[in-house]
């Protein structure tokens, strides 16, 4: 009863916060110690990666991927324990974080499970919507790797050039279906809409009266949310691991919580023309 009272006094901000951040380290630990394990059962037994120096090399890289498969699905289950946990934080954190909301309960997660179903039929929605632009992108890069065959291209321009359009086309579109997602699922908070197929009309709406602000500025934020991530990514590749690397994480994961109640505190100015 002492720690309940303890918590009901923590700022909302600071409780969505840690909310955010516990989901991605309560979910994440149980994966990575069990891929370490993986680790010392299949790349530490290999004697040919006893000389291996670091930073390891993309070939390297992709040789250790190939030895813990097998484990990949353990961090699977783990990615899928994230997804659905933070679709009912982020319909907690709308109505908590929402001033005019009615919420009878600050706790996060209470708010948020009325929700799931809904934000799992809006998931489906943006599923179909990936799967098609996936295959127009496919069937484009496809058509210029034929011309590319016929015509002679230099294997740079073929090959490399081509995949680097390609996975840049695809990281933008993903993007903008992201915030479009996010949008929909605020909204979707806000107004207790249960049509979802009158949601997007209203995010265009939201989009066409403050553009900069709904839209680019989403954009901007999650391209360098996810830009630190791949950095991160790549500088734990060139060094040795460690305690220094664990607290780094953790941090980490604390930005990328803290940007996300950001996010959804930002969205909640701008829905006054939803509700």
């Amino acid at each position: 009863m002492v720690v309940a009272g303890i918590f009901d006094r923590v700022p909302v901000t600071v409780r969505v916060i840690l909310a955010r951040w516990f989901i991605y380290v309560l979910a994440t630990l149980p994966g990575l110690v069990s891929l370490q394990g993986h680790l010392n059962d299949t790349v530490g037994k290999r004697p040919w990666f006893d000389d291996v120096e670091m930073p390891l090399s993309i070939l390297n890289v992709r040789l250790v991927t190939a030895e813990i498969s097998d484990g990949i699905t353990v961090l699977m289950l783990g990615a899928l324990l994230v997804w659905l946990l933070q679709l009912i934080w982020l319909a907690g954190a709308v109505r908590v974080l929402d001033p005019q909301a009615d919420a009878a309960t600050k706790k996060v997660f209470a708010n948020g499970r009325p929700y799931l179903w809904r934000y799992l039929r809006i998931a489906f929605f943006a599923l179909l919507v990936i799967v098609a632009l996936h295959l127009g992108v496919k069937a484009v890069f496809t058509s210029l790797a034929t011309r590319a065959e016929l015509q002679g291209w230099s294997v740079v321009k073929s090959y490399i050039d081509l995949n680097l359009w390609r996975g840049a086309i695809l990281f933008v579109l993903l993007t903008v279906i992201g915030v479009f997602v996010f949008w929909m699922r605020v909204i979707t908070v806000v107004t207790d809409e249960r049509k979802l197929r009158r949601v997007p009309r209203k995010v265009l709406g939201v989009y066409r009266r403050n553009f900069g602000a709904a839209f680019l500025l989403q954009f901007a934020v999650v391209t360098v949310v996810l830009a630190l991530q791949a950095a991160a990514l790549f500088a734990w590749r060139q060094a040795g691991g460690g305690a220094a690397w664990f607290v780094a994480w953790l941090s980490l994961l604390l930005v990328a919580a803290w940007v996300w109640q950001w996010r959804v505190s930002y969205a909640l100015r701008l829905t006054s023309g939803v509700r």
